[in-house]
């Protein structure tokens, strides 16, 4: 096949009777379009190692990552790879289950990471650049990794169910999603989460919020509260530091408030994970937690929002196999 780096980016099929060894399911918009441009190498590569033998789908709308990983599951396709960013792995993911199985038991998840948050690849040690993260599918062992469920509010009022690989936010962390989803993308991570939090910071919100976790209740303003199955996300952030995504557990962090300076003088430190030595912070590690508010505050997952308060996040072990290197 020509490699040309203006060619048409469109889906793949396989020759007809041959069996689909891997299945791309490609977010040319991720990382602002950064994705688009890696997509010739892709073709190239999946000729190389996968001759006839592979399949590429194409998002256009919201969900269509979702909706292709159910297709391809009940397949028997033994190997999807999301090229993409962190919310085209939160569609990815979830669209391998159902009723909170996976729908096909043997499959294997890799990850082409282009978006703009590089947390989970960060948290699952992927490395940088195309070629590298190409040759980890092709040659590393999937690992059993851990998930959380978050069981949110939507916007008709009624509860749903979603799975996340990083992280979940409320307060600050979903403000500043909202904002970069809807005007930074196109930055770069570090700089369009860092930007975005640094004004939310001088914005100085507060979110009255009641967090019931290990037969612990808090309940105040403060600035936000993050539950991490991972250690990164936001472009380097490290929110919770000591997450690891095969340990069986989240990591809580509750930002308290703090006024202006202090805000800032944090979030210095959140990129190193030193913040949660400060007193300013609550971090603690719980297989469960609540969130309520009286007011309509936004819940996000993976740099997606996804509706309002009240929550409930749970870990979910050991139940997806990754090609990573931890």
């Amino acid at each position: 096949m020509i490699r040309d780096k203006d060619m048409k980016i469109e889906n793949i099929f396989p020759a007809k009777g041959c069996p689909v060894k891997a299945h791309f399911i490609f977010n040319p918009v991720a990382g602002g379009g950064k994705a688009r441009k890696i997509y010739p190498d892709l073709v190239s590569h999946c000729n190389a190692h996968f001759g006839e033998n592979f399949s590429i789908s194409i998002t256009k709308d919201k969900g269509d990552a979702t909706a292709f990983a159910t297709e391809i599951s009940k397949n028997g396709t033994p190997l999807i790879i999301s090229v993409g960013g962190d919310g085209t792995i939160n569609e990815v993911v979830n669209g391998l289950y159902k009723s909170g199985k996976l729908i096909n038991p043997e499959l294997e998840l890799g990850i082409i990471d282009c978006g703009s948050g590089r947390g989970f690849s960060q948290s699952i040690g992927l490395p940088d650049g195309f070629s590298k993260q190409f040759n980890m599918i092709l040659n590393a062992q999937g690992k059993l990794i851990d998930l959380g469920k978050c069981t949110h509010t939507n916007g008709n009022g009624t509860k749903a169910d979603r799975l996340f690989v990083s992280e979940c936010q409320i307060g600050i962390g979903s403000a500043v999603v909202s904002e970069v989803q809807d005007k930074h993308k196109t930055w770069g991570g570090k700089v369009a989460f860092g930007y975005v939090a640094l004004k939310e910071v001088l914005r100085s919100r507060r979110y009255n919020l009641n967090v019931l976790y290990n037969n612990t209740n808090i309940k105040e303003n403060m600035v936000g509260v993050v539950v991490g199955n991972g250690h990164s996300c936001g472009g380097g952030m490290k929110l919770t530091p000591s997450a690891k995504v095969n340990d069986g557990i989240l990591d809580l962090l509750v930002i308290h408030d703090m006024n202006i300076p202090e805000l800032i003088r944090q979030f210095t430190k959140i990129y190193s994970g030193s913040h949660i030595k400060s007193g300013r912070f609550t971090y603690e590690q719980t297989d469960n937690v609540r969130i309520e508010s009286d007011l309509d505050v936004m819940v996000e997952t993976d740099g997606e929002l996804l509706g309002t308060l009240p929550v409930e996040i749970k870990v979910v072990q050991k139940c997806l196999k990754v090609k990573c290197n931890i």
